[in-house]
């Protein structure tokens, strides 16, 4: 109730509601990427009165400076996606998104895993004489095996 002091006593009834603002990186806590893979992180605030100037990327406790990211928003959220081409091991590492005027922040934890390497196997020049070897062990295997029975 908010009242002022004079004659007749006035007063009103005021319903205060607080709004905290939530701040979430879209995706698991755990992100699993491929060696040059391109890679959008985004950072989702909602219940925001005032649209921030800017989101803090932080990338290991360091934050990023010059870094490809954009910001939109609506109604009562504001959304940051920090984009990272090219993803290398040198990327892997712990990524902090932090609106400015909030308290909130928000971390996940970016793996970036090799691609499978294809080897390929040149011919063999011993080739011929490698089978020549594999058919005289299945025939030394084949007698052992069969003076095994008549003895």
């Amino acid at each position: 109730e908010c009242q002022v002091s004079s004659t007749p006593k006035m007063s009103k009834w005021v319903q205060l509601e607080v709004v905290v603002p939530e701040v979430k990186i879209k995706g698991p806590e755990d992100m699993f990427v491929t060696a040059g893979s391109d890679l959008a992180i985004e950072c989702v605030t909602k219940n925001v009165i005032t649209k921030p100037e800017f989101v803090t990327w932080i990338f290991n406790g360091k934050m990023l400076v010059d870094v490809s990211s954009s910001l939109s928003s609506s109604c009562c959220s504001v959304t940051s996606l920090l984009r990272l081409k090219k993803v290398s091991m040198s990327d892997e590492g712990m990524y902090t998104c932090r609106p400015a005027g909030t308290k909130g922040e928000d971390r996940i934890v970016l793996h970036v895993l090799q691609p499978p390497v294809v080897e390929e196997r040149m011919p063999s020049k011993l080739a011929k004489s490698d089978s020549s070897m594999l058919h005289m062990e299945i025939a030394i295997l084949i007698f052992v095996c069969v003076s095994c029975f008549i003895r």
